[in-house]
C-alpha cells in the first residue's frame, strides 16, 4: 500500500515525465535515455552516449560500449532492466525477472543499484515464527517506502521541497509545495 504513496502524491502535485531526469529512480515502464541519469550524492548512473551504463564512483558497467546508437535503459513490469539500442535490439539487460508488477530501479545513498518491488517472501533474522514476516523495516531511502518497509510516527520522506510526515498522532501529511494533503487519520 505505501509503496507508491510518495511517488504517487508526487505524481499529483509534481507530474513525472516517461523519461527519468536528475532523479535517484526510475519506475517500471520508465526509460534512462541516452545521456540520462540517476543520481545519489556521489554515485551517479549513466545511460553513456556509447550505449555503456555506468555506475560512477560505484565501480560497475554493462560493459556494452559500442554496441549500439542512441541507446536506452527501461524498467520492465518483470523487475528487469534492458538497454535497448535505437534500432529496438536488445544490447544488454540484468536477466531478473520476477513476477509482474509495479518496481522501482533505486541508486541507494551507499551506491547500490537496487530493484524493488512486490515482496514474495521475507524473514526477519531474530524474530520467530509468523511474526518475522510482519514486521516492516524503516525506510532505507530518505524519499521513497518500499513494499517492506514501514513509516513509523514521526518518521518522513523527502523529495525536493515536499515531506510527507508520518505523525505522532497518526496524521499521514505531505508538506510543501503548492498544494498540502493530509490523510485526517489522527486520533
Amino acid at each position: 500500500f505505501f509503496f507508491f504513496l510518495l511517488p504517487a502524491i508526487l505524481g499529483l502535485v509534481v507530474p513525472r515525465p516517461v523519461a527519468a531526469v536528475g532523479t535517484n529512480y526510475l519506475l517500471s515502464g520508465e526509460t534512462l535515455n541516452n545521456e540520462g541519469h540517476l543520481k545519489n550524492g556521489d554515485f551517479d548512473l549513466i545511460m553513456q552516449g556509447d550505449c555503456n551504463l555506468v555506475l560512477y564512483n560505484g565501480g560497475w558497467q554493462s560493459n556494452t560500449a559500442n554496441r549500439g546508437r542512441d541507446c536506452k535503459l527501461t524498467l520492465t513490469d518483470r523487475g528487469e532492466l534492458i538497454i535497448k539500442a535505437g534500432d529496438g535490439s536488445n544490447v544488454w539487460s540484468s536477466g531478473s525477472q520476477s513476477v509482474t508488477g509495479n518496481y522501482t530501479a533505486v541508486v541507494h545513498p551507499d551506491g547500490k543499484l537496487v530493484v524493488h518491488g512486490p515482496s514474495v517472501f521475507k524473514i526477519n533474522p531474530g524474530v520467530s515464527g509468523l511474526n518475522s514476516l510482519r514486521l516492516g523495516n524503516n525506510p532505507s531511502t530518505s524519499n521513497m517506502l518500499f513494499s517492506d518497509e514501514v513509516l513509523y510516527a514521526d518518521g518522513k520522506l523527502t523529495a525536493r521541497n515536499l515531506v510527507l510526515v508520518m505523525q505522532g498522532d497518526c496524521n499521514l501529511v505531505l508538506y510543501g509545495g503548492k498544494y498540502g494533503w493530509q490523510s485526517d487519520t489522527h486520533g
